[in-house]
Parts: C-alpha cells; sequence; structure tokens
C-alpha cells in the first residue's frame, strides 16, 4: 500500500511534472480519482485473482467446502479495506508533503503515532500509578486505537481467533464474521474517510509546495508538538526512573529539566530538517513553549496523581477477578480447606482466582452476616482486585470474607 501510493504520485514533488500533469484537459478530480484508483487496482486484481486460483486447486483437490469458502471470501474483504486504509494514509502523505524523504517520513508518522501515544501513557501509568496493571500484551491490548488500521485489523483478528475452539473448528461462517464484523466496518470508515481527505489535499495542494517539507502549516504544527510532547515526556520518565535514588526534590528538579531540553531539541531539530536551515535551530519557539507546557502537564496529572486513579474504590461490577494469599498458608487448610494435599494447598495460596466476583460477594456478605468469629480470627495476607481498563487494587490486610 505504502509503495504504490508513493509510486502513483510521485510526480507532487516535482513541479515540472506537476505543471506538465495539471495543463492536461482533465479535471483535478477526475486526474486524482484515476491515478487513485489506479493504485487500487494494482493490489485488488492480482490478489483476487491468486486467491481464486487457490479456491480452484482447493476445490480440485476436493478440499473446498461451503465453510471454508465463505471464510475465504471475507477474509478477501477484510484484506481489501485493511489495504485501502493503509493506501490512503500513504496518499495523505505524499500530498501533505514536499519531498519523498518527508513523504517517507510522515507516513510512518501517520501509521505509528497513536501507537506511540499508547505506549508512552502506558509507560507513564505503569511508572507512577501504583495500582495499575496491563490487561495483557500486544497492539490489541493498548487501548481503542480509532485511526491505526493494524489495530482494528488485529483487533478483529483476535476476535475471531476466540471464536475458534482448541482443535481449529468452528461452528459457521456467520459466527466467525459476527466477531469481527465491528472492526470490518470501521476499516471500511477508515478507508472512507482517508480516501475523503487526500482527495481535498489534492485540491488544496498548491504547485509551488514541491520541493518544500511540509505543505499545510497546521499539519506542520501538529507534528511538531506531537513528537516533542511525547518526545519529552518519554526521555523525562526514563530519566526520571534512572534517578529513582535521589530524593524527591532533585528528581523532580531534573524531570523538568529534562522535559524542557527535550522538547526544545526535538522541536528545533525538526524545524531545521524541514527548512533545511541550519540557522532555523532555535526559531519556533511559540511551538516549544505549547509543547514543553503541555508535557510537563501530563507528566505531573500522572506523577502526582490528579484523576485519582489509586484513590478510585471500585463498583463490585467492574471487578474481574479477586485473588486473597494469605500471609500464613496454613490458615487457609484450617478455615477453608479440610483433608487436602500439599500440592493442591500450594495450588490455592499461590493463586485463589475468583472470576465470578458477583454471587461470590453475595455469599460473603451471607457469610459475614453469620459469623461469630472476632476479626482477629480471619485470615491476614495480600488482597487484589483486578478491575476493567486495566486498574487493579492491592492491599495487605485482614479478609473479611
Amino acid at each position: 500500500a505504502v509503495v504504490i501510493a508513493h509510486q502513483g504520485f510521485a510526480y507532487v514533488f516535482s513541479r515540472r511534472e506537476l505543471d506538465f500533469y495539471m495543463s492536461q484537459p482533465v479535471k483535478r478530480s477526475r486526474h486524482f480519482r484515476d491515478v487513485y484508483i489506479n493504485g487500487i487496482m494494482l493490489f485488488a486484481l492480482p490478489y483476487m485473482i491468486s486467491v481464486l486460483l487457490g479456491v480452484c486447486v482447493a476445490e480440485g483437490m476436493h478440499s473446498m467446502s461451503t465453510l471454508v469458502f465463505g471464510e475465504i471470501l471475507y477474509g478477501m474483504l477484510r484484506m481489501f479495506f485493511f489495504f485501502v486504509a493503509v493506501y490512503s494514509i500513504a496518499v495523505i502523505a505524499v500530498l501533505t508533503t514536499g519531498r519523498e524523504i518527508y513523504a517517507i517520513l510522515v507516513t510512518i508518522f501517520l501509521l505509528l503515532f497513536e501507537f506511540v501515544a499508547h505506549a508512552v501513557l502506558a509507560l507513564l501509568r505503569s511508572y507512577y500509578l501504583v495500582t495499575y496493571y496491563p490487561t495483557g500484551s500486544g497492539i490489541t491490548s493498548m487501548g481503542r486505537m480509532f485511526i491505526t488500521p493494524a489495530y482494528n485489523f488485529m483487533m478483529g483478528k483476535s476476535r475471531m481467533l476466540s471464536a475458534i475452539d482448541h482443535y481449529g473448528n468452528v461452528d459457521s461462517t456467520y459466527q466467525l464474521i459476527s466477531q469481527d464484523f465491528s472492526s470490518l466496518c470501521y476499516l471500511a470508515f477508515l478507508s472512507l474517510l482517508g480516501s475523503i481527505i487526500a482527495y481535498f489535499c489534492f485540491k488544496k495542494r498548491r504547485s509551488e509546495d514541491a520541493g518544500c517539507g511540509i505543505c499545510f502549516r497546521h499539519f506542520e504544527l501538529f507534528v511538531k508538538g506531537f513528537c516533542a510532547i511525547f518526545g519529552a515526556v518519554f526521555f523525562g520518565t526514563l530519566m526520571d526512573q534512572i534517578f529513582s535514588n535521589l530524593e524527591w526534590r532533585g528528581r523532580t528538579l531534573i524531570l523538568f529539566l529534562i522535559i524542557l531540553i527535550s522538547s526544545l531539541l526535538i522541536s528545533s531539530f525538526i524545524e531545521v530538517m524541514l527548512r533545511r536551515d541550519i540557522k532555523r535551530f532555535f526559531k519556533g519557539y511559540i511551538c516549544t513553549i505549547v509543547s514543553c507546557i503541555a508535557a510537563i502537564l501530563l507528566v505531573v496529572i500522572y506523577r502526582w496523581d490528579l484523576m485519582g486513579y489509586d484513590t478510585y474504590v471500585p463498583k463490585t461490577s467492574e471487578v474481574i477477578d479477586y485473588s486473597f494469599r494469605p500471609t500464613n498458608p496454613t490458615e487457609v487448610r484450617h478455615i477453608a480447606i479440610y483433608d487436602t494435599t500439599e500440592e493442591e494447598l500450594e495450588a490455592v495460596t499461590s493463586g485463589m482466582h475468583l472470576t465470578e466476583v458477583k454471587p461470590m460477594a453475595e455469599i460473603a456478605r451471607i457469610s459475614q452476616e453469620n459469623m461469630v468469629s472476632v476479626i482477629k480470627d480471619y485470615p491476614k495476607g495480600f488482597s487484589l482486585s483486578r478491575l476493567l481498563h486495566g486498574r487493579q487494587e492491592e492491599d495487605d490486610r485482614m479478609n473479611q470474607y
């Protein structure tokens, strides 16, 4: 998708070629449409032909069924929309820049900036929030990404895999599609939205923009600001971890100083690169100041937990898993388990995970109402509640349950 997009619209980087194409008696909208659709067809036609040939071979070997054929057709549709979504983003990158090297860098930026934002925020949560824990691994566990095609593509794949049993079987094509349909619709929406934005970029782009850095000022400020803010947050948090053995005031001073220096260097480097003028190194100071303030505010919110994440008290409906590990494992034998082996006792005490939280909470409530023991007889240990949205509540306490 990226290669075809850059190849099809490469002429916009040359004023001579651009003047030649624009001088032809063809409407600007039609010219965009022809080049844009031609790029899609360069992928779609060979892809469909190769897949259908594979289907014919499988049918000739009597290895094809209605279920498999339906899955193949649906897979082709998923791949088509995934291609168009990435292709439209790459076209936008080409049409908003004036040189090939900038187009490549902006393509990488547009495809990854949402992922980078989630990764940096996850770093802040894991380092500064005591009760945070990651709910999984991989791109699908990093939080909702709205304009990243790879995320929506992988989310659909993950949901479809959940519908397949241990033997690789699935009840019906409908069951498989129903798991992924929301992701497919969102990929189709991204494809349409990207195509519309690419068209307007083509219409608004001027011929004299060939050879420049980024053609649109507002988009340039967004790229500079994003890189400066999240780059400064990343380096500041990293240095804060490295100097964690220092006193609180010294760490805070170093943190803010690193954020200031990082935002200055990153925004200045981007300014020099886009303008191709070393004298522009300390220019654009307004963007630098705004980026520095935004980065400091972001770190302050997480470092001092201004959103109250760690002090939040969960509702029972938000708890997805509860475990209790007693300080003295023998209390489990005396209070809850009788006539058990050491292996069973170890299995229980190493992770007493209760996932059916609502009925267990009701049982615990009834038990507490009828309990005659004094509180000193309750088992003492480590209590952990895992909640939705990557939060956990943990405490060393006496367990009334």
